[in-house]
């Protein structure tokens, strides 16, 4: 019975980058800084930490997606662009659209919504890079060939247009195994991944000149059962 219920759960978890810290260099015009992002599991859904530094900027935010269809459940992050005051911005997500709440401004919570012709809404909130991490996961999840990105920073929404069919050409710093996901507008860029485990090995925007590239993978430690816990559930059954 236990091992029924395991193998339902595992069958019902969308396919996405497994548990686990993954370290990304971030070059951007000959300057290279870092973000690491932090993938877990629990009950609440699939989470993804992100800490980044680039240059005097600095960063930090949490998306929660749903693990079943990697739909969005909330996001929240905190900016703090060195020379100006720091913010922070919370989303909330529901089977309709969104609501967000920015620190420090009024007439709150903007409300977002899918736009037309792009009914699926995702986070791709500037340069950083929880939502991009798990991008390969929901286009690999899904038949559209547009969807809604929210950019949290500024809380706005705009449509981005897949190219399923377009074969970027291979870069030798990314695995020889690896395909890609290459979004076509409104700025142009390809994630290149392991098609195994939907891990994020480079994300290239040509025309900012930006190269995100991942130099560390550390696997998350295996969850062991809790016996004494098992062995009462045994017992109740």
């Amino acid at each position: 019975m236990i091992a029924a219920v395991f193998l339902a759960a595992a069958v019902a978890a969308a396919a996405a980058p497994p548990d686990g810290t993954y370290t990304y260099d971030i070059e951007t015009g000959g300057q290279v800084s870092s973000a690491t992002v932090t993938i877990k599991r629990d009950a609440a859904g699939l989470h993804v930490d992100e800490t980044t530094a680039i240059a005097s900027k600095t960063a930090t935010a949490t998306l929660v997606l749903d693990p079943t269809t990697l739909t969005p459940i909330s996001y929240v992050a905190a900016y703090n662009p060195g020379s100006s005051n720091p913010s922070s911005v919370a989303i909330a997500f529901n089977g309709q659209g969104a609501s967000e709440t920015v620190d420090g401004q009024s007439g709150q919570p903007i409300g977002l919504a899918p736009l037309v012709g792009a009914p699926k809404m995702l986070v791709l909130d500037g340069a950083l890079l929880a939502g991009f991490v798990v991008l390969p996961a929901i286009v690999s999840s899904s038949s559209d060939s547009s969807m809604t990105a929210i950019v949290a920073a500024n809380g706005t929404a705009y449509p981005i247009v897949i190219d399923r069919k377009l074969k970027a050409a291979h870069p030798t710093t990314v695995p020889a195994g690896d395909t890609s996901v290459s979004v076509i507008t409104p700025t142009a860029f390809t994630i290149w991944y392991d098609p195994r485990t939907f891990v994020m090995d480079e994300l290239d925007v040509p025309l900012q000149g930006v190269t995100e590239t991942l130099r560390k993978h550390t696997a998350a430690a295996p969850v062991i059962p809790d016996r004494a816990a098992l062995a009462i559930d045994v017992r109740t059954r």
